[in-house]
């Protein structure tokens, strides 16, 4: 509320979600609402003690280091912190210099996520019979996740209780980083009660994902970035093939420079 009323304020328009909502979608809807920038709050997958200010640009990726620098030349400019003029939240939803975000863009938001899915026939045979548990290690990403899960088909999903709910203080885990395997040890329990074939979490703000699968012994292994990534990379090409969506002209895929090669390699068995 702050960030509106402080924005609204200076004569900008501000679009405020009645509630947490996770930054994929604060990206989607910077987009979606055709605004010039968005702002989270947010510790992402850090402790507690690195909450903080996000800002993200008008194509709904975080700015880059000059716009950053910019933004933090203004910040050092203030000396007297009172001098920083905000509005009355009420009135400025009653004149429409804030708007209040509810469900509308949220269901935008999950019908953008649902057209991503491929080969819907695998999750017909299969959504239902597989177990999975989901964490989103007390953060945004609780609703999203299940609600796109299920509508989607995946029927036999159970959640984490102990850290379903959104805690700033993370209490359950020192690292809420779902690379971390620590983040896992109460779901990892839950799953070899409960059979489960499949684990994932999410952090605090839903932009970062941990996969853990079950082995042939049946023990439960952390997938790594790599190659939680490279899965993706194999099953996304495949799936494009099968359903004749592969662009046939120079289809490309992108990685980081921290980013393994397996990706490529995958990439280049297909000719992408």
């Amino acid at each position: 509320i702050g960030v509106a009323t402080t924005l609204a304020a200076y004569g900008v328009k501000a679009y405020l979600f009645d509630d947490l909502r996770s930054t994929p979608q604060l990206s989607f809807s910077v987009r979606h609402l055709n605004c010039v920038m968005g702002v989270v709050i947010t510790a992402s997958h850090n402790p507690k003690e690195y909450n903080g200010y996000k800002v993200y640009d008008s194509n709904g990726g975080q700015v880059c280091l000059d716009i950053a620098n910019e933004i933090i030349s203004e910040v050092k400019k203030i000396d007297d912190y009172s001098e920083i003029h905000t509005v009355d939240f009420r009135a400025s939803v009653e004149n429409g210099s804030i708007e209040v975000l509810g469900q509308y863009v949220d269901q935008v938001f999950l019908d953008a996520v649902k057209k991503q899915v491929l080969r819907q026939d695998i999750i017909d045979e299969y959504g239902e019979k597989l177990k999975v548990i989901y964490t989103p290690i007390h953060g945004t990403g609780n609703k999203p996740v299940r609600a796109v899960l299920n509508e989607v088909g995946f029927k036999n999903v159970d959640v984490v209780k102990e850290q379903e709910l959104p805690d700033p203080s993370f209490s359950t885990v020192k690292y809420p980083n779902p690379e971390e395997r620590s983040a896992f040890d109460i779901a990892i329990k839950m799953a070899k009660q409960d059979g489960a074939d499949l684990i994932i979490g999410t952090d605090p703000d839903c932009d970062r994902v941990g996969v853990v699968v079950k082995d042939t012994s049946g023990e439960y292994i952390v997938l790594n970035g790599n190659q939680t990534g490279s899965l993706l990379v194999r099953y996304i090409i495949e799936g494009l093939v099968s359903e004749n969506k592969l662009d046939t002209n120079n289809p490309t895929i992108i990685k980081t420079i921290v980013t393994s090669e397996l990706g490529a390699k995958i990439a280049n068995h297909y000719g992408v």
